[in-house]
C-alpha cells in the first residue's frame, strides 16, 4: 500500500485545525486514513512522513524535549512580550516595527502590514519616515540580512535605488512605513525607561494590541532570570537545528522550548534578550545571519563584536558610543560620571530603599538623554542594571556605618549641581559667556572634586572612621556653600545675557 501524500496532508491538515491542545506524533499518525491496514513498515515510514510535514510546517511548533506539537496559533495568541521603544522613536511619536513582531506572528506578515491597536481599540495608523541606513538597520537586525534586505525594499521601492550600492554605503537614507505612536506617547507622558507590553491577538493575521508599561512597574529583577531562561532554550535551538533557520524562528522555537509562562508575564523584550545575552551572537554563515553561540574564547571578547564588518548590510548593535560607561554617559548627554552614578544607587542602599525605578528617577528622571539608537539604549540600561544588581549583591550597610552619611551629604549636593544643570538646558542662553565666567571654571573644578569623592567612598579599600565623618560632613556643606555661590554669579551672567 503505497501513500497518498495528498491525503495524508488533508488528514494531517484536519487534525491540527481541530486541535485543542499539543499533541504527539502518534496521534496525528492514528487520524490518517487507512492506517489499520498497514504493515509495520509501512506505518514506520508513514510516521517518518508525518513527522517531517510537521516538523516542516510554518504552523506548527514542535518542542524537541517533550516530543510534542501545537499550532503556532495556539502557542502565541493571547500571549505577550515587550517592546522597549528607543529615545529617538519617542521624540519623533513613531514605533518602527522592524523585527520586534516578527516571531510571534506568520512569516508572511510583512513588518509594516503588523495590525496594531491601542488598549482603547483604537487601530494605530502608519507613516513614513526617513532613517538613516545604519539606524534602519538596528530596528531590523534580528530579522536576518537577507530578510532585512527583502523587507526594505516591499516597503518601499524607492529603497531598490538606494540599496543598488549595497547597505554599508554611508549617508545613504531608506523610506519606511513605522506606526504612529504620537497621540499615544503623549496621553500616557510616555519617557526614557517606559516600555510597550503587547499581546498577540492574532498570530495568522499579525494582529497585536498593546498596552503602556510605566518603569516603575518593570521587575528588573526578573528580566535576568527570563532572558537566561530564554537563552537556554535558544542554546537548544541552535544546538538541535544547527544554522538553517531564520531568525525570528530561532526565537519562535525557542519561546515553545522555554515553556508558555514566557509570554504571561515577559519580564524583557528580544533586543533586550540579545543586548544582554552573553552567550549568544550574530554570526554571518553561508551568506545569511543567524543567532549562534558565543565560543568560550569568544565571550572574554563579545562586548567587543557590537559591529561586524563582515555582515551584510553592516548588521550592528549601536552607532553610539559603547565602550564605555562614562563614555555612553557623555554620549547620551548625561550630567553624570560613573562614579556618581555608583553614589547615587549605594545611597538608595544605605537610605533602605533599594528600588531601582527611584534611584533612575532620581538620576535621570529630569535628564534629557539622547541616544543613538534602540541599541545603545538597551546598552545603557544594561550597564545601569549590572551594576545595580552587583552593588545590591555586595552591600553590608554594617560595613557602610560611616560612609553612608557622607555619601548621602555628598549626593545631594551632585542634585542641586544637577538641578541647575537641567534648568540651564531649558534656557536659550550663549554658552560661550557662561563657559568665559570665572565661576563657571569654578563650578566644573568643584565637580571634579565631588567625583574623586564618590570614586573614594565607593572603594572597598578605602575606610573612613567614625572621627573622620564629622569633619568630611563639615567640609561638605563649605563645598556646597561655595558651589551655591558660584552658581549665584553664574545666574546673574545668564540674567545679563538675557
Amino acid at each position: 500500500m503505497s501513500l497518498n501524500m495528498r491525503e495524508v496532508e488533508a488528514d494531517i491538515d484536519a487534525y491540527v485545525s481541530s486541535a485543542e491542545h499539543d499533541f504527539e506524533l502518534a496521534d496525528v499518525c492514528r487520524a490518517v486514513s487507512g492506517t489499520d491496514a498497514m504493515s509495520e513498515e509501512q506505518q514506520a515510514r508513514l510516521e517518518k512522513t508525518v513527522m517531517n510535514i510537521l516538523i516542516d510546517s510554518p504552523e506548527i511548533l514542535f518542542n524537541p524535549e517533550s516530543r510534542k506539537y501545537i499550532p503556532r496559533e495556539m502557542f502565541f495568541n493571547g500571549g505577550k512580550f515587550l517592546i522597549i521603544p528607543a529615545q529617538m522613536e519617542i521624540e519623533q511619536g513613531i514605533l518602527v516595527p522592524g523585527h520586534r513582531f516578527a516571531p510571534f506572528c506568520s512569516s508572511d506578515i510583512f513588518p509594516s502590514e503588523v495590525k496594531l491597536t491601542d488598549g482603547g481599540g483604537q487601530v494605530l495608523s502608519t507613516r513614513k519616515v526617513v532613517l538613516p541606513i545604519d539606524e534602519a538597520a538596528v530596528f531590523h537586525a534580528l530579522l536576518g540580512a537577507g530578510q532585512m534586505f527583502e523587507f526594505f525594499v516591499a516597503d518601499n521601492q524607492e529603497n531598490a535605488k538606494v540599496l543598488s550600492g549595497g547597505m554599508n554605503v554611508p549617508g545613504k537614507k531608506l523610506t519606511l512605513s513605522v506606526f504612529d505612536m504620537g497621540e499615544f506617547y503623549r496621553d500616557h507622558k510616555f519617557k526614557h525607561g517606559d516600555v510597550l507590553s503587547v499581546t498577540v491577538r492574532d498570530w495568522t493575521l499579525g494582529d497585536f494590541e498593546l498596552t503602556y508599561v510605566p518603569a516603575a512597574a518593570r521587575n528588573h529583577d526578573g528580566g535576568m532570570k527570563w532572558i537566561e531562561k530564554l537563552g537556554d532554550a535558544m542554546e537548544e535551538v541552535i544546538e538541535e537545528y544547527s544554522d538553517y533557520i531564520e531568525i525570528p524562528e530561532q526565537f519562535a522555537r525557542a519561546f515553545n522550548i522555554a515553556g508558555r509562562d514566557m509570554l504571561i508575564d515577559p519580564q524583557a523584550g528580544i533586543t533586550e534578550f540579545y543586548m544582554r545575552s552573553k552567550r549568544i551572537q550574530i554570526a554571518l554563515v553561508g551568506g545569511e545571519t543567524v543567532l549562534t553561540l558565543i565560543n568560550d574564547d569568544q565571550s572574554e571578547d563579545a562586548d567587543d563584536d557590537l559591529y561586524d564588518e563582515d555582515i551584510p548590510g553592516g548588521v550592528c548593535i549601536s552607532q553610539g558610543e559603547t565602550g564605555s560607561f562614562d563614555k555612553l554617559l557623555k554620549d547620551t548627554g548625561s550630567v553624570l560620571q560613573e562614579s556618581e552614578v555608583m553614589s547615587f544607587i549605594l545611597d538608595q542602599f544605605y537610605q533602605e530603599d533599594p528600588t531601582f525605578e527611584v534611584f533612575f528617577q532620581r538620576a535621570f528622571g529630569g535628564q534629557k538623554l539622547t541616544f543613538a539608537d534602540e541599541a545603545q539604549e538597551v546598552i545603557f540600561l544594561n550597564y545601569l542594571e549590572d551594576m545595580w544588581e552587583s552593588l545590591y549583591n555586595n552591600y553590608n550597610k554594617f560595613v557602610d556605618e560611616n560612609k553612608g552619611p557622607v555619601r548621602s551629604r555628598l549626593v545631594e549636593i551632585i542634585e542641586e549641581r544637577m538641578n541647575w544643570l537641567r534648568y540651564l538646558g531649558d534656557l536659550e542662553v550663549d554658552m560661550e559667556k557662561i563657559a568665559a565666567a570665572d565661576a563657571f571654571s569654578n563650578l566644573v573644578s568643584a565637580s571634579v572634586h565631588f567625583t574623586s569623592l564618590c570614586q573614594l567612598l565607593s572603594s572597598e579599600e578605602h575606610f573612613v572612621s567614625g572621627s573622620e565623618v564629622e569633619n568630611m560632613l563639615e567640609t561638605l556643606d563649605n563645598m556646597a556653600e561655595l558651589q551655591k555661590s558660584y552658581i549665584d554669579e553664574l545666574n546673574l551672567v545668564i540674567a545679563a545675557t538675557q
